[in-house]
């Protein structure tokens, strides 16, 4: 008889661990019991769900409520979805899921549970209150699953998580089979979504100090609020013969990756980004701030630059200088296919988590 998982996340939107949990679930459906349940109605990867034959639960009908109704109607969700799924695991993923769903362990403690964590200061600084629920979520779960050391270490020293109980499982990201064509103009390209903590003001920045005479494009790939990008395009102060492209994100990023010839990433903060792993799966160069997993993905002057948070003049050299060397670009994406194989195999770690679900 399959073991019955609970998944609870707070959206379907195109993201990292969003495409991260969909792969998953589509190799290991056949061995386990899944249902979904979602906070938001929508989301892009919805349909991608649905296909995999799995259950998934959203909200019937979105309205406008107070925070304290919406909280309760969320809490309803999770009840209802428990006793419907009945299930033997309970896997969190992201913040909404670890403080919506905190007193499950409470009140069912016979259930294991999982919490999946990603990157950790950003939102804990902006909510104090996030720190303090999780911290006591952590003592409930049976298995704290990180996507980095970097995380690990933290979770461990900082946050004060019992190492047997954390555990890590990389990304793992297909190997594309593309075939590079030559250009005059170097593409560049970034996909993030449109937050303040993807630092997005950063990149803007550094291309506005590109020299005069270098031809190239930037593509920023993301799904966007109004208010950012309209901050970041009266930011644009381009002296140089390049163009900033803003691209609304959709599931064929694929066309994208094709395209380019460096992939960046200025985030502030990061656990293991799944978008330097499809750079490195398209065999591109890498520029990235070095936080988080992004010093395990990115040898400096290997496969590309590691940049200090908010040094646009520092981002703005290097980028300089891939433009100029046509041979660089091409010896660093060789190195990130070869990482990418070597350290990221998607196969290897879909394996490490039928493997818990399995033992736990």
């Amino acid at each position: 008889m399959k073991r019955k998982i609970l998944i609870i996340i707070g959206s379907l939107d195109i993201g990292g661990t969003e495409k991260q949990l969909l792969k998953k679930l589509d190799s290991l459906s056949n061995y386990f019991d899944f249902t979904v349940l979602s906070f938001i109605r929508g989301g892009d990867l919805l349909n991608d769900y649905k296909k995999l034959r799995i259950k998934v639960l959203v909200p019937k009908k979105e309205k406008q409520r107070s925070m304290s109704l919406r909280i309760f109607g969320y809490i309803y969700m999770i009840l209802k979805s428990f006793k419907q799924s009945k299930p033997d695991i309970v896997h969190f993923y992201l913040p909404h899921s670890y403080l919506l769903g905190s007193f499950l362990p409470y009140f069912f403690p016979k259930k294991k549970y999982l919490m999946s964590r990603r990157s950790l200061n950003y939102y804990q600084k902006k909510i104090p209150f996030c720190r303090f629920i999780e911290k006591k979520l952590h003592k409930k779960m049976d298995l704290i699953i990180t996507n980095s050391k970097q995380n690990y270490y933290q979770l461990v020293n900082e946050e004060g998580v019992n190492p047997k109980k954390c555990y890590i499982i990389s990304n793992g990201v297909e190997i594309a089979n593309n075939i590079k064509k030559e250009k005059k103009i170097v593409q560049f390209l970034c996909i993030a979504n449109f937050i303040r903590y993807k630092n997005h003001n950063m990149i803007i920045n550094a291309f506005n100090k590109l020299p005069d005479k270098l031809e190239w494009s930037l593509n920023l790939v993301g799904n966007d609020t109004d208010k950012i990008v309209n901050e970041l395009k009266n930011k644009i102060k381009l002296k140089n013969k390049g163009k900033i492209n803003f691209i609304k994100k959709n599931k064929n990023i694929s066309k994208f990756l094709t395209n380019a010839d460096v992939g960046i990433l200025t985030s502030n903060e990061e656990g293991l980004s799944n978008s330097i792993l499809e750079y490195m799966s398209y065999g591109l160069p890498v520029v990235a701030t070095r936080v988080g997993g992004n010093v395990e993905q990115i040898l400096n002057n290997k496969n590309g630059f590691l940049v200090e948070k908010n040094d646009d003049i520092k981002l703005s050299q290097r980028l300089e200088e891939l433009i100029k060397n046509k041979s660089m670009r091409k010896k660093f994406g060789r190195v990130s296919k070869r990482i990418v194989k070597e350290k990221f195999d998607l196969e290897k770690s879909i394996k490490k988590y039928k493997k818990i679900y399995d033992e736990i």
